[in-house]
């Protein structure tokens, strides 16, 4: 059985290049709820109008939920326009730079080769998967929200593609 990897995280603000990650898509940005790339009273208008219209348009739920709550309602229309009012950005997403000791044995101490590692966030009994990364021991996770507490834990995938069991997980909190 493939040994756990041991994982620390470093805090990046903004977005830091990923050489490791599999695939690499940016974020929309916090606010455009149009995307039009800027932010805008027509970014409240849109998301209004799908609020009380419905699936007549589609927003980018990450996007539009400003209020960084999980859920799409007026909140996110009200902080959008206080935002601009008071010409305030809109709170961010942020960026986690997971890294970890490679696995090179197994559980018995026997010499093992690692093709790849799992990253999951976890939340009670369920896992849902992060990223996949090979070649690097280490996992850029983005698009992260401000003041939600994540919970995360890395697993090793050997030749045969057996997996690890789970390394002790961490919390962060940005």
């Amino acid at each position: 059985m493939i040994g756990a990897p041991c994982i620390a995280p470093r805090y990046f603000p903004g977005w830091a290049p990923d050489p490791c990650r599999l695939e690499a898509a940016d974020p929309p940005k916090s606010g455009d709820c149009n995307g039009d790339q800027r932010l805008d009273v027509g970014d409240a208008v849109f998301l209004l109008r799908y609020l009380f219209i419905g699936s007549v348009v589609s927003v980018n739920a990450d996007s539009c939920d400003v209020a960084i709550d999980g859920k799409l309602d007026i909140t996110d229309v009200v902080t959008l326009l206080s935002n601009l009012l008071i010409g305030r950005e809109p709170p961010s997403v942020y960026s986690v730079l997971l890294e970890w000791d490679p696995v090179s044995r197994d559980q018995g101490g026997r010499s093992e080769l690692v093709t790849g590692y799992r990253v999951y966030y976890l939340k009670g009994n369920t896992r849902t998967l992060a990223a996949e990364v090979r070649e690097c021991a280490c996992v850029n996770l983005k698009g992260l929200k401000g003041g939600v507490e994540y919970l995360v834990a890395v697993t090793a995938i050997d030749q045969a593609g057996n997996e690890s069991r789970l390394s002790e997980p961490i919390r962060f909190l940005r």
